[in-house]
């Protein structure tokens, strides 16, 4: 279909179609009214693979993420030319509550690597994003001791980049202290790694981590 002389699903040079544009930035009312004129680009990606979905876990948008899958989306677990899927993009740019709404949608994709081995777990701390780590595993990920193809955990990861935050909660997770190489890490971080774990803090997380388990289990349900 065409809107005046301009094609509904045109793309817009690398910004990818409008129905990306309106998804990317939240815009629930624009995709609405892209659809109801007939556009089938609710799926398509643009030139790197990133598709509408991809868009809206990048911005943290869950009303348009929402609004996507109503009308007619399949692409929630759909990666990229770099193999990284919404939920990944979501990990990446610290929004956690996108994580659980993926997974409440059915997104099977919590522990899948994009094509450097890098699993959310690695894009979360290397970001600094402590609470989508602790989502990640409170939403059963198996990935907080896993590889990526360079030979880093999660937790090296966060050393390396001087997370504090993003370590001592692999530490209080139970993240495996070993995987760490040392010799990368700045003196602060190896001091924080070899720091007994304080007791507030870890009944802290533990408390938020059981109490926010128990209320997703009850959304799932």
């Amino acid at each position: 279909m065409r809107l005046g002389s301009v094609a509904i699903d045109t793309p817009a040079n690398y910004r990818g179609t409008p129905m990306y544009v309106a998804a990317l930035k939240g815009h629930v009312s624009a995709i609405e009214t892209l659809v109801r004129l007939g556009s089938t680009a609710i799926d398509t990606p643009d030139k790197y693979g990133r598709t509408p979905m991809h868009a809206a876990a990048e911005n943290g948008h869950m009303s348009a993420i929402g609004t996507l899958v109503r009308l007619g989306s399949k692409a929630i677990d759909t990666p990229n030319e770099d193999g990284q899927t919404p939920l990944y993009t979501a990990a990446q740019n610290g929004h956690a509550s996108i994580i659980e709404t993926l997974v409440r949608l059915k997104s099977k994709v919590i522990d899948t690597t994009d094509n450097d081995g890098w699993t959310p777990m690695h894009v979360a701390a290397l970001n600094g994003h402590a609470s989508v780590i602790e989502t990640l595993v409170r939403l059963k990920s198996k990935t907080i001791d896993t590889q990526n193809k360079g030979g880093w955990t999660p937790i090296c990861t966060a050393v390396y980049m001087g997370t504090e935050s993003c370590l001592k909660t692999f530490k209080i997770l139970g993240a495996d202290l070993s995987t760490v190489r040392r010799e990368d890490a700045e003196s602060e971080m190896l001091k924080c790694l070899d720091d007994p774990i304080d007791e507030e803090e870890s009944f802290e997380l533990r408390y938020r981590f059981y109490f926010n388990q128990a209320l997703t289990a009850l959304r799932l349900e």
